[in-house]
Formats: C-alpha cells, sequence, structure tokens
C-alpha cells in the first residue's frame, strides 16, 4: 500500500521499501484528489524570446558570373586560383571548380 500520494512501495527480499513518485506522477495524484501539487519545478521554463533581427536577402551575384566563366578567387585557401564557375546558388554563393584534375581545386562554394 502507499503512504501518501507521491510515495511508493516495493517488496524486496520480504522487506518493504518506501520511495518517491517521480514529479509527473505527484502532480497527477495531486490533480485525482483535488489537493494542490507539492513538486514545483526549481527552475522557470525558459520563454521563448521575441527576435528583433530581420532576415538578411542573399547577395545579388553579378550578371557576368555565367556558367562556365573563368574566374580568379581573390580569398582562401585557394587564392590566385582560376577556377571556373559552375553555377550561382540561391544562398548568394558561387560553385565553382578547377578543374580538380588540371589545378587542385575542388568543387568549392565561393
Amino acid at each position: 500500500t502507499t503512504k501518501s500520494t507521491n510515495t511508493t512501495t516495493k517488496m524486496t527480499n520480504g522487506l518493504r521499501v518506501l520511495g518517491t513518485a517521480g514529479p509527473k506522477k505527484a502532480a497527477k495524484a495531486a490533480a485525482s484528489t483535488g489537493k494542490s501539487a507539492r513538486y514545483y519545478p526549481a527552475d522557470d521554463v525558459p520563454k521563448a524570446k521575441h527576435s528583433r533581427s530581420k532576415k538578411q536577402n542573399a547577395p545579388k551575384i553579378r550578371a557576368s558570373f555565367t556558367p562556365g566563366t573563368v574566374v580568379i578567387l581573390l580569398s582562401g585557401r585557394f587564392r590566385g586560383k582560376r577556377v571556373v564557375c559552375l553555377k550561382a546558388l540561391d544562398s548568394g554563393l558561387l560553385l565553382v571548380t578547377g578543374p580538380y584534375k588540371i589545378n587542385g581545386v575542388p568543387l568549392r562554394r565561393v
């Protein structure tokens, strides 16, 4: 049997062991008996904060960057390399390649 609403008993090796129930069981038991719950969370549940920042649009890509155009990378590991522009991505980046077999530049988003 149980002694109070949020304690449970277990039989172990012929001995009765009292234990406490978790917060869900305590709240459920209190709700069924009409009493207020004895368990309250230690911390308040954080509420999502309103963001004031606006979503930035992707930068515009020059009209001269068409697939097949040879461009020179100005920064990064492959700076100074001439690469071939493959595609303008929706994020505002360019998909370029060396080709890898010729100058060692793999497919990269630049």
